[in-house]
């Protein structure tokens, strides 16, 4: 599912701006 992806994207934006 996209959505499953999306939540992993979501929690990997964050990391990579830090």
């Amino acid at each position: 599912m996209v959505v499953s992806i999306l939540q992993i994207v979501y929690l990997l934006v964050p990391t990579k701006l830090t």
